[in-house]
């Protein structure tokens, strides 16, 4: 694994340990402050707590340890009708006993997402032959330290879909060389075809059916087959 991915803000409460607070939040105005009410993410950047993710989540965990302190404010005070903008957000703290309504919600960083460290190339392919890697575990080069939301589904279902286009051909190519060689041999064999290699031979088949019809888009749908450039 390369490494792991923080979420800044993780609502601070033991029975809300995987709640995550929405960057949309700190897009709306909201700022992180300690117990001082001091902006102390601007000491770090010039943006403060609309900075990149990564260097926001690394100022909070800068703070925590410097302070002493469990968690810190994110003070949404100066954001108008915040229930009606994020109703998920305040019925769940009013679930847990916390009350926007005092202008701020205790937060904390959170382990998010997994930067993967398996290197792949356009088609999701390792250079381990046969091995395909998508997602969390794979390195695309197509996000960094500051990997959103849109860069996780670009992975999953982009290269997901790729990996299928270039592997299903494979496995065709290869049912296709198994299947000449199990008629040549059953040819040869006086007895007819051994049951047992068949039943094999044709759940191989009905796997690389499935994979060909379902998991490749039939032609005609939005984003099949668009080429996509890449960076490392």
């Amino acid at each position: 694994m390369e490494f792991m991915q923080f979420h800044p803000t993780c609502l601070y409460h033991p029975g809300a340990r995987t709640f995550l607070i929405s960057e949309a939040v700190r897009g709306e105005g909201a700022i992180l402050r300690n117990h001082l009410e001091e902006d102390f993410v601007r000491k770090t950047h010039p943006m403060g707590s609309l900075a990149p993710r990564d260097i926001v989540a690394r100022a909070i965990d800068v703070e925590l340890k410097r302070s002493g302190e469990k968690h810190v404010w994110l003070d949404i005070s100066g954001i108008e009708d915040f229930a009606k903008k994020f109703p998920h957000i305040h019925e769940t703290c009013v679930k847990f006993g916390i009350d926007p309504a005092r202008g701020k919600l205790p937060v904390v960083p959170a382990t998010h997402y997994t930067c993967g460290g398996v290197w792949v190339d356009e088609n999701a392919k390792s250079t381990l032959e046969g091995l395909y890697a998508v997602g969390e575990v794979a390195c695309t080069g197509l996000h960094g330290a500051n990997r959103l939301a849109s860069n996780s589904l670009l992975e999953a279902i982009v290269w997901g879909h790729r990996a299928v286009q270039h592997a299903v051909p494979i496995l065709q190519q290869r049912a296709a060389a198994r299947r000449v060689a199990f008629a040549s041999e059953a040819g040869r064999n006086e007895s007819g075809t051994d049951p047992l290699r068949l039943g094999r031979f044709m759940v191989r088949q009905t796997a690389v059916s499935w994979l060909k019809s379902v998991l490749l888009p039939a032609p005609g749908v939005p984003g099949a087959g668009v080429p996509l450039r890449y960076e490392r």
